[in-house]
């Protein structure tokens, strides 16, 4: 039997006979053609041709030999062509290949190890080859019926396998469910054993590479969750200290606002602007020459404070007289009317006073 893989060769070689046959006998033909053909005693004009001349006998010998192994190499030919068809179209194997259940499927092999006579079989082809000792490029064919290899028991016991085979009562099988359970030899069996130490080990380790890449992930998150949340504290402490910012520069504004309106009215009273005219000694007060307050809503508070406000009423009340006598429309008239007067802005600055004093009257009596 030719193996697989020179089964190409020997379609090349065949095909290279025939095709030389075939040259040769072509190549032969006209010799003897050419030779009877000629008259006898007839002249040749050049030196290179000779007279006439007869067939020998190697020159038949030669084409009949030549036309014997054109036909031999041409049935020989398709010979070899119709058997590989036949075989690829599912023909049956050579009698020498036997199958053999090894305790998970059924292997062919080219010994007669095997009775092939036990049950008809039927074989699959996998997609793909499993993992493990026992894989082989060997068709898998499994036993008809419904009794199956058990996966309980992976392998027999370490007996040879000619006694396991002529045991009685058990004929190959495992002898409970009737199952084609065949005996391995010592080596299949460390083979095996070997083989899943290794695939445990290989799978742990990728378990163990799992569980280290999901820890790195939860503690990267854990990381940034905790940086948020710090920008976020960070960002929160830097408003709020930029409001208490704010209402420390307000507070300070509103202080150094209400001391220069003091100020001013201490001004005013004791060197008033201007100077000669109707007045006499004190010049006019034109309406912006009057320190008005920075508000009016807000004078008693500026004045008493707050905590003068909340818990004494009688330095409340004091200030309250102390400014009502400065911006009360009669006094305010009784003390600067001529000066008011001669600035020509007697009317802007009277409305103005009197606007005054309605919110001072209005900020005392809401917190009495």
């Amino acid at each position: 039997m030719i193996p697989r893989g020179a089964r190409g060769r020997v379609s090349r070689v065949l095909v290279a006979v025939t095709v030389a046959s075939f040259l040769l006998l072509f190549l032969a033909l006209p010799v003897g053609r050419g030779g009877a053909s000629r008259r006898p005693g007839a002249a040749s004009s050049s030196s290179s041709i000779r007279g006439p001349t007869a067939p020998g006998p190697t020159s038949s010998a030669l084409v009949r030999g030549a036309f014997l192994a054109s036909a031999a190499t041409t049935l020989a030919v398709a010979w070899w062509r119709r058997r590989r068809a036949g075989a690829s179209r599912g023909g049956k194997p050579p009698p020498a290949r036997r199958a053999r259940w090894d305790g998970s499927r059924w292997v062919e092999l080219d010994t007669d190890d095997a009775d092939p006579t036990q049950s008809k079989t039927t074989t699959t082809h996998a997609a793909a080859p499993p993992r493990g000792p026992f894989t082989s490029g060997a068709s898998v064919q499994r036993p008809p019926g419904p009794s199956a290899y058990d996966p309980t028991v992976p392998f027999a016991p370490k007996t040879s396998a000619n006694s396991a085979t002529h045991d009685s009562g058990t004929n190959g099988t495992n002898g409970t469910n009737g199952s084609h359970q065949m005996y391995q030899s010592d080596d299949a069996v460390d083979a095996f054993a070997r083989w899943d130490a290794a695939e445990a080990l290989r799978w742990a380790r990728v378990e163990r590479e799992d569980e280290e890449r999901q820890r790195l992930r939860e503690e990267r998150e854990e990381e940034r969750e905790e940086r948020m949340f710090q920008k976020k504290e960070r960002k929160k402490e830097r408003r709020a200290a930029e409001r208490a910012e704010r209402e420390r520069g307000r507070v300070a504004s509103a202080k150094e606002k209400w001391a220069a309106h003091e100020a001013r009215w201490a001004t005013l009273e004791a060197d008033p602007p201007g100077g000669g005219g109707d007045a006499g000694s004190a010049g006019p007060l034109r309406y912006d020459d009057v320190p008005w307050p920075p508000k009016m809503t807000a004078m008693l508070r500026a004045a008493c404070g707050e905590s003068s406000i909340d818990g004494g009423e009688g330095e409340r009340k004091s200030a309250y007289r102390r400014l009502i006598r400065r911006w009360h429309p009669d006094k305010f008239g009784a003390r600067f009317g001529e000066r008011v007067r001669a600035g020509g802005e007697e009317a802007r600055v009277m409305e103005r006073v009197n606007a005054v004093a309605r919110a001072l009257n209005q900020e005392f009596a809401g917190r009495a």
